[in-house]
């Protein structure tokens, strides 16, 4: 794809990835899945499309403290936020309420990523 990082957003391109995102095994814990994820989306956003527009260099970083995402890229750009075997209500009521506390923090948006892993 010739220049598609520059055709559309950050975003656009983050959400494209996610969907191609298949964690390299079942892990126990969610911080596990949100390393696997965050070493996908390296390699995807700082691969060279073409010789053209050289070498990328999007930082992707696992967030800190309260009110903000597992997982910021760029400066803030994009937030996404990964749950793992989310069930309850309560549960849901909580990422709804931690979304609406990050939306300020991230200039073109938040990503929710479920992980659900069935272990028979």
């Amino acid at each position: 794809m010739f220049g598609a990082s520059l055709l559309s957003g950050l975003f656009d391109e983050c959400v494209g990835l996610v969907r191609e995102w298949q964690p390299k095994q079942k892990y126990p814990n969610e911080s596990k899945y949100r390393d696997d994820l965050m070493d996908f989306l390296h390699e995807g956003l700082n691969k060279s499309d073409t010789l053209l527009f050289g070498n990328r260099d999007v930082k992707i970083k696992k967030e800190e403290g309260r009110g903000l995402c597992d997982i910021g890229i760029g400066n803030r750009q994009v937030g996404i936020e990964l749950k793992k075997d989310l069930k309850s209500k309560s549960q849901i009521n909580r990422l709804q309420d931690q979304i609406e506390d990050y939306e300020e923090y991230y200039e073109e948006g938040i990503i929710v990523v479920l992980a659900y892993c069935k272990i028979l």
